[in-house]
Order: structure tokens, then sequence, then C-alpha cells
């Protein structure tokens, strides 16, 4: 079936909404294999997301904008959202865990959050729990409740300032030979 320009359009702006929620984290989530979509699906919205979903009726022979190639990784993104963001707060609490490690675990876990040696907008987040320690917030919270509503927002939130955080650390570290 050929998409006319309106259907075509439709499809891309679906697609986007789909693909919106797993933006941020999208490349470490594919690198992860935690997902169902295939080499086809994952260049597909690679090079969809660099046209910013828009329509392109030019591009209508290529395997990437095909209606039911479209409809299928619409109905793998959203049926896999769950999934992503269950994969999203075992990251979150992997990276607290990494946190405590650099120091007394026990101590960074059952300390105050307000006196622990982290960037202010990462305890400004973890404080958002409205518990007083990461123990706390371990115990409180299931996973399946840090996937929901204004809780995953926080895991999102935090992920995103730690990853601005290494990033930052990242660029001022001197090249190794290797990387010269």
């Amino acid at each position: 079936m050929n998409l006319t320009r309106e259907k075509l359009a439709q499809l891309l702006a679906q697609l986007n909404t789909s693909f919106e929620p797993y933006s941020t984290f999208w490349n470490d989530w594919i690198a992860s294999g935690c997902h169902s979509l295939t080499f086809e699906d994952i260049y597909a919205i690679r090079v969809l997301h660099k046209k910013n979903f828009k329509p392109n009726i030019e591009d209508c022979l290529i395997f990437y904008v095909k209606k039911q190639l479209l409809e299928d990784i619409i109905k793998k993104l959203d049926t896999s959202l769950t999934v992503y963001k269950t994969w999203l707060v075992k990251q979150w609490q992997h990276k607290l865990c990494e946190l405590a490690l650099k120091g007394d675990f026990l101590k960074f876990f059952n300390s105050r959050i307000d006196i622990l040696n982290l960037d202010e907008r990462l305890k400004s987040i973890l404080l958002g729990f409205k518990l007083k320690t990461i123990r706390e917030i371990f115990l409180r919270y299931s996973v399946e409740d840090l996937t929901s509503g204004h809780i995953f927002e926080k895991v999102m939130n935090f992920m995103e300032i730690q990853n601005t955080l290494k990033k930052k650390t990242n660029t001022h570290k001197r090249p190794t030979l290797a990387q010269r």
C-alpha cells in the first residue's frame, strides 16, 4: 500500500510520540539488549530521528518509511515502555550502589541524604522522596512504585544529572595514549 504524505506524517508523529520516553537514554537502552527491536527497527528510528520524524515523500520507496514497519516499531515501543522504565530504575539503583562503593557503603545508605557527599542537584532529587536516607527509599519503594508517574520522573532526573556530571568529568580527564 502506498503511503500518502498525510498518512506518513501521521505515522511519523505517532512514532515520535512513542519514541519520546526513550529519547534521553536511547543509546544506553539499545546497547543493553533489553528490547525487542530489530537492527532494521533501530536503523529506521535513528534515520527518522535525525530527520526529526518529518515526512519526506521521496523516502517512501526506502524501507524505513514502509507503513507496516513503522506500525510495528510503534507497537514495540509502546508495549516495551514498562520494560524500559524497569531497566532505567535498575540502572538508577545500580548507580546508587556505585556511589556507595566510593566510600563506606553502609554509611552512605544509612546517613541522612542532606549530609551525603553528592552534587546538590542529586541530593535535592533524593530529598524529593521525602525520606531521610537512601536505605529508606530502597525499603519504601518497590521497582513497580519507582516506575510510575512523578516518582519515575525523579529517577529519570537523577540519571540525567548523573550522566551530565559523568560527561563533565570525562571531558576534564587527560586522554590516554590510546585516545591520542
